[in-house]
């Protein structure tokens, strides 16, 4: 692109286009566009703006659906009330009160608390409970197919990157408003570009609006999941999600360990 200087030095030349290298032709051509910048920056943000949508829609509706499943596996609570009561057990033999309830975060601890076998940890023996009592929760998982693998984008990293997108868009809109023409002044070339960055920017503005859609039921729903377990609002999902899916690899490893 053209540098100030650029644009002075080729506007002060008088001769013909035909007497310069094809390259400071070009130069010249490109000088006569008017606020050429904000057209190349606008052009490659036109480029980047569905593709970036593309890419956040299903990372958005993997956070709902897994959600979805944690709101609703009535398995997964029965565990954790297993594992409230063999935490009071042990508080009962300590001498301590009664909890009546835990952080997720406990989960991760689970295989490291052995009792006087190195080899046998609290996980086992909650799965031990499990298969004595109700077997058919030790398929807890089944429920959780969307914590399988260790969670790669957080719910308020998400949510930046649309309230990013919400920035682009607007910058497009007004980058529109700066380098629409005069009507009578406009070429059919300009009149024709204009039409269609109008367009995109219908489109645009609809895509996007489903997209934030998407992200505030993200964000409502997984809100309602960090009242359901007693958690803090401002826990990031990356954690909790880390939390749930390292408690599911573990508590298989268990299983296989302990055997029904």
């Amino acid at each position: 692109m053209p540098t100030p200087k650029d644009i002075e030095r080729y506007q002060s030349f008088k001769g013909s286009p035909s007497e310069l290298h094809v390259v400071d032709q070009f130069m010249l051509e490109m000088c006569k566009i008017p606020h050429l910048g904000q057209r190349l920056d606008l052009l490659l943000t036109i480029r980047e703006l569905p593709v970036s949508m593309r890419d956040l829609e299903p990372l958005i509706n993997q956070k709902i659906q897994a959600t979805k499943q944690l709101q609703s596996s009535q398995k997964f609570v029965a565990v954790l009330e297993y594992i409230l009561a063999i935490g009071n057990h042990l508080n009962e033999k300590s001498g301590k009160e009664k909890a009546k309830g835990f952080r997720l975060s406990s989960l991760t601890k689970l295989p490291l608390l052995r009792g006087k076998e190195r080899t046998f940890t609290l996980l086992h023996a909650l799965v031990e409970q499990i298969f004595l009592h109700e077997p058919d929760l030790a398929k807890f998982s089944q429920e959780l197919t969307e914590f399988e693998a260790v969670p790669d984008a957080s719910m308020k990293g998400l949510s930046a990157e649309v309230d990013v997108l919400k920035k682009e868009l607007e910058n497009v809109i007004q980058c529109r408003r700066l380098i629409k023409p005069k009507t009578s002044k406009a070429t059919p070339q300009e009149s024709q570009f204009c039409k269609e960055l109008k367009d995109l920017i219908q489109k645009y503005e609809g895509d996007l609006s489903q997209l934030s859609k998407r992200c505030d039921e993200m964000k409502k729903l997984y809100s309602n999941i960090l009242v359901k377990f007693g958690e803090q609002q401002d826990l990031d999902s990356q954690e909790l999600f880390g939390w749930i899916s390292s408690f599911l690899s573990e508590f298989r490893k268990a299983c296989a360990e302990v055997g029904p």
